[in-house]
């Protein structure tokens, strides 16, 4: 065994995986992480009140493993980021990375976070990239998935590890102590909690290493999970700026978020290139790209009336 592989198994990783109404994704997600090569130290499942069949599959799941832990903070509506700073405050490992339930870990993505780790990283950018395509899925959501994918997911690692400027970064593998020291994600922020998590990681100068597409995200998309995501995109996107804005860090990403905003150049490049790859996706490619258009007019009129105070924690 060579001096970097005894150094590897030294890496303890725990995973934390927020959950709410997750029985359709959550067993085969905590399976991928069983199964990897590299094994993670624990699995803390944070559950926000889920009313389907969450609870009973991850408590099932935790009997035939140890290494697995259940938590139920409970039905109140406090979000996704404080559902991961909860159970960060619970793990005991070196670094800790945030799984989505509905992400499928590719066999060697552990490895390849711990090889990192050993290498000095104090946070990689890390994402499930590639949509789940393999599965009878709905007319709709093949669309939606083939456009995104056609017209983003493809440069996403390279453009986040280019711009550091940019506010698309997900330091979802980071250490343990780094992510306390900074304070976790900002609960109060209603979308692009990553990226404000990213902006502080480079402040203190933690600069992300590598970028690791992690495996398949298998994600359920229609009309209304478009519009209700677009809506939250844009509230985030104008807290991120009320936040950041007077900063240079707020400057300097300002630009970036406003080409992520904007769907109009991103659309027209995935709809040509459905149009000539898979033609009978079009009129659902089109469809996806009026309602998204739409959705994000309705969402920037929102945010213009969405009063709140973000104050700088650094």
């Amino acid at each position: 065994m060579t001096e970097k592989n005894i150094q590897t198994y030294d890496v303890r990783i725990s995973v934390v995986i927020p959950v709410y109404n997750s029985d359709r994704t959550l067993e085969d997600c905590v399976r991928s992480l069983l199964n990897q090569s590299f094994k993670p130290f624990e699995i803390l499942i944070v559950d926000q009140g889920s009313r389907d069949r969450t609870r009973q599959i991850a408590e099932e799941l935790a009997k035939e493993n140890s290494i697995i832990r259940y938590h139920d903070v409970g039905v109140e509506k406090r979000g996704i980021s404080y559902a991961k700073n909860y159970g960060a405050r619970l793990t005991i490992g070196d670094y800790i990375l945030f799984v989505d339930s509905d992400w499928y870990l590719n066999p060697d993505s552990l490895k390849r976070l711990a090889d990192l780790a050993v290498e000095g990283a104090l946070c990689v950018v890390a994402a499930a990239v590639k949509k789940r395509l393999d599965r009878e899925i709905s007319y709709i959501a093949r669309c939606r998935q083939v456009l995104w994918a056609s017209s983003s997911a493809q440069s996403y690692l390279n453009y986040v590890l280019s711009k550091l400027g940019s506010p698309r970064g997900n330091p979802s593998f980071i250490r343990r102590d780094l992510f306390l020291r900074l304070g976790g994600f900002d609960a109060s922020l209603p979308a692009l909690e990553d990226a404000d998590l990213y902006a502080r990681c480079v402040l203190s100068g933690a600069y992300p290493k590598g970028g690791i597409d992690l495996g398949i995200h298998d994600q359920v998309i229609t009309i209304k999970t478009v519009i209700l995501r677009r809506i939250r995109s844009a509230q985030g996107a104008s807290a991120f700026e009320r936040k950041w804005g007077s900063t240079s860090w707020g400057k300097n990403a300002e630009i970036e978020l406003k080409k992520r905003q904007n769907i109009v150049l991103r659309w027209m490049k995935g709809i040509t290139w459905v149009f000539y790859e898979e033609p009978r996706l079009l009129p659902g490619a089109l469809l996806i790209s009026i309602v998204d258009g739409m959705s994000l007019i309705t969402a920037q009129v929102i945010s213009a009336f969405h009063r709140a105070n973000y104050t700088l924690k650094l």
